[in-house]
């Protein structure tokens, strides 16, 4: 199996909210422990399971502060 040969333990979601919970699905079902969620939704996933939800519009807003705020200096 490609993910233990490799020893993959951390996969990135950055699919549409609707294919979010299938790919979360397969990655744990092939032995991933740690999902980087970029999908905008909650994912349901085993406890033993850690996942990292990531918003991209907050962090899009911060960087837009922060750009504001340096073109400000």
């Amino acid at each position: 199996m490609l993910v233990k040969e490799n020893k993959i333990g951390i996969g990135i979601i950055t699919v549409p909210a609707e294919s979010a919970q299938l790919m979360a699905d397969l990655f744990v079902k092939n032995g991933i422990t740690a999902l980087w969620n970029f999908a905008p939704v909650r994912l349901n996933v085993p406890a033993d399971v850690v996942v990292q939800n990531e918003n991209l519009a907050s962090s899009l807003a911060v960087l837009s502060q922060r750009i504001k705020q340096q073109k400000e200096k």
